[in-house]
C-alpha cells in the first residue's frame, strides 16, 4: 500500500517503508536520512562524506534484505526501527516534499508497476494548467517501487501541487488494495 513510514518510534519499519525510503533517497538530490536501529544506534543516508552510507549503496542493502535472497542481510528490516530525513525532504502527509533548484517538488512511493501508475496520472484532471508543473514516473527495478513526482515548471498554487499529489497517491492506494498491478517481488516479504 503507498504510505511512508515512521518519523520517529521505536516500532520496526516494515520492508515496504525501507524500499520506498531507498527508492527516494536515491532519487532526490540533497536529501539526508537517519536510519534508527534496535540497538540503540543509526546510520546516516546521504551522498555527502560524513554519511555512513550512499544512497545507492543503502539502496543495495535494502533490496538484497527485502527484495533478493541475500540471507546474511534477511535480518536488516526488522533491525530498523525508525526512519527521520533529516534534510532535503519533508513528510507531508503521504507524500514527501522537496525544493529542487527553486522549483517545488511533491514525491510518493508506491508498489504499482510504472505502466499502472503511468495510467493513473493520464486519467487524473489536473485542477491546474498543466503547463505549470512536470508529471514524472520513476520505476526502481531493484527494489520493485515506483515513484511519482509532481514538480511545478511555472509558479503556480502550492496547495493546489499538494492536492494533486495527495490525489494520485490516494488513487494509487486503491488500486494497490484491488492488487492490479503490483510489482512482484521474489522474497515475497513485501
Amino acid at each position: 500500500m503507498v504510505h511512508l513510514f515512521h518519523q520517529t518510534g521505536r516500532r520496526d519499519v516494515d520492508t515496504v517503508g525501507l524500499r520506498f525510503a531507498a527508492a527516494l533517497m536515491h532519487s532526490v538530490a540533497g536529501a539526508r536520512l537517519r536510519v534508527e536501529l534496535q540497538s540503540g544506534n543509526s546510520t546516516t543516508v546521504s551522498f555527502e562524506p560524513d554519511a555512513d552510507f550512499s544512497p545507492c549503496d543503502w539502496r543495495s542493502i535494502v533490496a538484497a534484505a527485502c527484495i533478493t535472497d541475500v540471507d546474511e542481510l534477511s535480518e536488516y528490516p526488522s533491525q530498523v526501527t525508525g526512519l527521520q530525513f533529516e534534510r532535503g525532504l519533508d513528510l507531508c502527509g503521504h507524500t514527501v516534499r522537496n525544493t529542487h533548484e527553486g522549483k517545488l517538488e511533491f514525491w510518493f512511493a508506491s508498489t504499482l508497476d510504472p505502466d499502472h501508475l503511468r495510467d493513473i496520472f493520464t486519467a487524473y484532471e489536473a485542477p491546474i494548467h498543466p503547463a505549470t508543473l512536470d508529471a514524472s514516473i520513476f520505476g526502481d527495478t531493484k527494489l520493485c517501487v515506483t515513484l511519482g513526482r509532481l514538480r511545478e515548471v511555472a509558479p503556480c498554487s502550492r496547495q493546489h501541487l499538494h492536492a494533486m499529489a495527495t490525489d494520485l497517491v490516494h488513487q494509487a492506494a486503491v488500486t494497490e488494495l484491488i492488487g492490479d498491478g503490483i510489482w512482484s517481488v521474489s522474497r515475497g516479504r513485501a
